[in-house]
């Protein structure tokens, strides 16, 4: 074993070393300085000085200054070290001075050696937690040095330090002076030693960190994140965070940017005093306010007789011209009855809103669409984002936008569609790659807005009803219209397109708004890359609703030419798909076939689960026709797309299903054969990409629920009135809990997720359902409470994970009801319906929905009877908060007011 005993002699006469044990009396004076001549040996060594021994011995010899003790040296430890120096060996490097700190000081050029992956003794010093060696290190110029130096993945010792359990380093290295320059440094991934500190939750390290150099707190890593960004990931606890936000947001360099949307607009705090400190330290640094001003370049020219039958539109003192519309000012005061008061409100608010148009004259919509790896040209997987911007388009039509321009997004994808080959250029391979991710992008435009030739290139521009809409490339050259609407936010909007507008407007779906409190916003008077934020706080279940959601027809006839009619002006359509849509249709209406539409199989968060969910359904529509009075046959229509052919086989086979192919010439004669009397079979149709209204239809002629996931999706079968279960109920569009009959509503939410419990959650919701059967409620509390944790992904059990401002009704408030005698007969049949996960229950569903006199029926129209007004229309409230806030004003009856907001 190395002996530890050093006679450590430096500035100090000659006495017995601290461990107070004397030094050997045989030793020579030529060996008391042995340790002088090895340290200038290591030097010669390490390639950092070329003076031999005896200058060393020479300059220590000299009587006229203090002679410089030196620890002695054993021999076997000098070799050992002048060996590792030689070979490199950081290892054998490290654990010598582990037992012999005093090396780090006799020679510090062992400090710079670099290993394998770039490191130095520095960085090994730092991964295995050495505090006192790292002390002694930056105690000497090298070991200063050395701290800045990177290694192959641009990694510091202080980089290290901070991603490591302890903050023993960490401290060490922020005592030393020198740390200034290795606070500043990134690394491959742009990472400063700050963003590593905040993730791992080293708070108090971060905060010496910040209080040395604040302005490392706006620094960006290649992923646009700070280190105030990374605390929304820390380790720390939530109390010790909200320390780090209370001290960040105070300096200097925070401040400028809490208006900055590429670093803080989304900063927020659940603490309300530092909530409330914010948006004060916001309202200081705001920009300032603009006014609306058209768009000159595509201002729309009216004629002069449209401009004389325009009344005045006043704004910030400025005339303009309006709309024409009947004057509404006491309409409130004459109003005594509540359907003339609401009517008379929706009136208002839509002539609100088209009066803002109007004084806008070009309004821009700034779509956002994605190519799934998955898809080609004539097949899609996804259209959610896509149908969100042509929502908006067809909602400012009917308002009567004058000019619209749709400002298409750079198609993005997950994943190469064309792989790069050696028969291509690198260049070609990328702009035919491109190529085909435009033409899937407008592909998938055409079957979202009729009246859109793919063929033909950007920019468009055609007429929608009274509006003109032109449809241009994300980098067209055109100006970007004053006004945007977009469900994008202006952060995501920016990295894609940098362009940038005077008035940004986040119009989200149905139910997104729950992610974030302030999730529809106004982002206006922009300042360079600074801006002002403006929440909308619209109503929670307000909605983008869809044109003329329910189309009625006379007769078969007129049904299926407008089948054909659209189907035919469709790209991607053929005479095959209308008359097989048209036959089922025809068979839905004459009362010979059932129909179930399902759409969100696709969903990545569903891929575990698909198949599960898949059988489960149909076993349950396979017990319904054997229950139902009619016997009728069911068909259920899924997107050809959406699912696999193996998945297809499988349930073929373990079913006995029938498969129909709505394109195949044979559909017709499949669809006579599975709608014959007598026939209770369930058979799966395949649809193709279907134009939006036409997929539409056939959700509205479907009886049975439609399974279903989107905000899209969800916001059209609740303003149609249509029954359906969630796919993704613990996604961000579950079943609305505050809206219809609160114990219906539970029910309905506990079906959509007994569509894909497992083995584990349905043996623990039977034991539930026995105690409760019961009466037991107490026991089934408990056994709640001890199985939470494998119970946790079913949601409407308990009430803690809601996000509604009313109070929802769940299993576990019904129980502890029960508990106390308190639980009547309506909501007893109502508990035991949402936790029985046997088959029987969801088939009761099903057969509920095909009675128009059943509560479910009842539960779906009032819902749609909700969100139908106007003040839910998401696009309508933001248009009159906008003319709010911005002062647009117009005079009713000729008096001066301002819009309702």
């Amino acid at each position: 074993m190395i002996p530890s005993t050093w006679s450590v002699c430096q500035n100090r006469p000659s006495t017995p070393a601290n461990n107070n044990q004397p030094e050997p009396a045989d030793r020579s004076e030529s060996t008391r300085y042995s340790s002088a001549t090895f340290e200038a040996k290591l030097r010669v060594m390490a390639g950092t000085e070329h003076c031999t021994g005896a200058e060393h011995l020479a300059v220590n010899s000299n009587p006229e200054r203090n002679i410089r003790r030196l620890p002695y040296v054993e021999p076997h430890v000098v070799v050992a070290f002048e060996q590792a120096i030689q070979e490199k060996n950081q290892e054998q490097l490290l654990r010598l001075t582990v037992r012999h700190p005093s090396l780090i000081e006799q020679c510090p050029q062992c400090l710079s050696l670099t290993g394998e992956e770039g490191k130095n003794l520095f960085h090994r010093m730092c991964e295995s937690g050495h505090t006192q060696l790292i002390r002694k290190a930056l105690n000497t110029e090298q070991g200063k040095r050395a701290l800045c130096v990177k290694n192959n993945s641009g990694d510091t010792g202080l980089h290290i330090a901070a991603l490591a359990r302890t903050t023993g380093c960490l401290d060490c290295i922020l005592a030393c002076d020198a740390v200034t320059k290795a606070l500043l440094a990134q690394n491959r991934e742009g990472l400063l030693p700050l963003h590593i500190a905040i993730l791992r939750g080293h708070i108090n390290s971060s905060i010496t960190m910040i209080d040395k150099l604040p302005d490392t707190l706006v620094t960006m890593d290649n992923s646009g994140k700070t280190p105030l960004h990374c605390l929304e990931f820390s380790q720390a606890s939530e109390r010790v965070q909200l320390s780090f936000l209370k001290r960040a947001i105070e300096m200097p360099c925070v401040q400028k940017k809490l208006n900055h949307f590429q670093f803080f607009l989304d900063l927020h705090s659940s603490d309300a005093q530092c909530e409330k400190r914010i948006q004060q330290l916001r309202k200081s640094v705001l920009p300032a306010p603009k006014p609306v001003i058209p768009n000159e370049l595509n201002k729309p020219v009216l004629s002069e007789t449209t401009m004389a039958i325009l009344p005045r539109l006043s704004y910030c003192g400025e005339s303009v011209t309006g709309l024409q519309e009947e004057p509404v000012g006491s309409v409130f005061i004459q109003a005594m009855d509540l359907a003339s008061t609401v009517s008379s409100g929706n009136k208002m608010l839509r002539q609100g809103a088209r009066q803002t148009l109007q004084r806008i004259g070009v309004v821009g919509v700034y779509g956002a669409f994605s190519c799934m790896p998955t898809e080609s040209e004539r097949s899609f997987t996804s259209l959610g984002d896509e149908n969100v911007s042509v929502q908006l388009v067809n909602q400012l039509v009917a308002l009567g936008a004058p000019n619209i321009q749709l400002r298409l997004s750079q198609p993005r994808h997950c994943q190469p569609i064309i792989a790069k080959t050696a028969v291509l250029p690198d260049d070609d391979a990328e702009e035919l790659q491109l190529e085909s991710l435009r033409r899937i992008e407008l592909n998938k435009l055409a079957l979202l807005l009729p009246g859109f030739d793919p063929g033909q290139e950007l920019p468009q521009r055609f007429a929608m009803g009274n509006s003109t809409v032109s449809i241009v490339k994300c980098n067209d050259s055109s100006e970007e219209s004053a006004v945007v609407f977009s469900f994008l936010d202006l952060a995501e909007k920016h990295r894609q397109h940098a362009g940038h507008c005077d008035h940004y407007m986040v119009v989200k779906p149905y139910r997104f708004e729950s992610a974030s409190p302030d999730a529809r916003v106004l982002y206006t008077d922009f300042d360079g890359l600074n801006v002002r934020k403006i929440p909308l706080r619209l109503p929670p279940d307000s909605l983008l609703p869809e044109v003329d959601a329910i189309r009625a027809f006379s007769s078969e006839h007129d049904e299926r030419q407008w089948l054909e009619e659209t189907l035919n002006a469709s790209s991607l359509n053929s005479f095959l798909h209308a008359r097989g849509l048209g036959k089922i249709c025809a068979l839905r209406r004459l009362g010979q076939i059932h129909i179930n539409v399902i759409y969100g199989l696709h969903h990545p968060n569903l891929s575990s689960r698909r198949e599960t969910l898949l059988r489960r359904w149909i076993d349950t529509l396979q017990a319904n026709t054997v229950r139902a009075k009619d016997n009728k046959p069911i068909l259920i229509l899924i997107g050809k797309a959406k699912i696999t052919s193996e998945m297809l086989g499988n349930l073929c086979k373990d079913r006995n299903l029938m498969v129909i192919d709505t394109e195949s010439a044979q559909c017709g004669a499949q669809l006579d054969q599975f709608s014959g009397k007598n026939n209770s079979r369930v058979a799966i149709g395949l649809l193709p990409e279907l134009p939006k209204p036409v997929f539409h239809h056939l959700m509205t002629v479907s009886d049975l629920p439609v399974l279903a996931e989107g905000a899209n999706t969800t916001s059209f079968l609740l303003q149609t009135g249509h029954s359906y279960l969630s796919l993704l109920p613990d996604g961000e569009t579950p079943i609305p809990r505050d809206m219809g009959y609160p114990l219906e509503a539970l029910k309905i939410e506990a079906h959509s997720y007994k569509l894909r419990i497992n083995e584990t959650e349905q043996n623990l919701l039977e034991k539930v359902y026995s105690l409760t059967f019961q009466e037991r409620y107490q026991q089934a509390i408990n056994c709640l409470d001890d199985h939470k944790m494998a119970l946790a992904d079913l949601r409407f059990l308990y009430d803690d994970q809601h996000s509604q401002a009313l109070p929802v009704v769940s299993v576990r408030k019904l129980l502890e009801k029960g508990t106390r005698n308190r639980l009547g007969k309506i909501e007893s049949t109502a508990l035991l319906a949402a936790i029985n996960p046997s088959m029987e229950t969801l088939a009761e569903y099903a057969d509920d929905c095909l009675d128009s006199s059943s509560i479910v029926v009842d539960h779906f129209a009032l819902q749609r009877m909700h969100v139908r007004h106007d003040f839910n229309n998401a696009l309508i409230a933001t248009l009159n908060k906008f003319a709010r806030i911005k002062h647009l004003q117009y005079p009713p009856n000729g008096s001066e007011k301002m819009l309702p907001g």
